[in-house]
C-alpha cells in the first residue's frame, strides 16, 4: 500500500496486498473455529498450516474452519490478503468451540462469532 511521508497510507486503497505476521494467544486447550471474511484473496496460516484459503478475485464472503489446540500457548499466524478494485474488506473472527466449516458463505456460520479479541494477539 502506499504511503505518505508521515507515515499515513495513502492512494485508493484499490490493488494492495498485506502480509500481518504475529501470536495467537490460546489460554485453554480445545477447538476454535476461525473466519475470514474478505474481498478479495486471503490465506490464513496457524502453526504453519493452511486454515482457510481464497487465492482469487470474490465479492465479501466467508469461510471458517475448526482449529484443535491441544496445549494453551502463543501459535505463529500469517494471513496475506490482497484487494483487487473496489470494496477492500479483511475481517478475522473466532468463536470458541466447534462451529460449522463453511466456504464462500455471505454470512458467518453462527451468533458465537466475533472479531478476534486484541488480547489474543501477540506482536513479534
Amino acid at each position: 500500500m502506499p504511503f505518505s511521508v508521515d507515515g499515513t497510507p495513502s492512494g485508493s486503497g484499490e490493488r494492495i496486498a498485506i502480509v500481518m505476521r504475529g501470536l495467537v494467544r490460546v489460554t485453554d486447550p480445545g477447538t476454535m473455529t476461525f473466519a475470514i471474511r474478505a474481498d478479495d484473496g486471503f490465506e490464513l496460516k496457524i502453526g504453519g498450516s493452511t486454515i482457510v484459503s481464497h487465492p482469487g478475485l470474490q465479492k465479501p464472503l466467508v469461510a471458517s474452519r475448526q482449529v484443535r489446540f491441544d496445549a494453551p500457548g502463543r501459535y505463529p499466524f500469517e494471513i496475506v490478503y490482497f484487494e483487487n478494485l473496489v470494496d477492500a474488506i479483511m475481517e478475522w473472527s473466532v468463536a470458541p468451540g466447534p462451529h460449522p466449516e463453511v466456504k464462500d458463505q455471505t454470512s458467518l456460520p453462527g451468533p458465537m462469532f466475533a472479531l478476534l479479541p486484541t488480547e489474543m494477539l501477540v506482536a513479534v
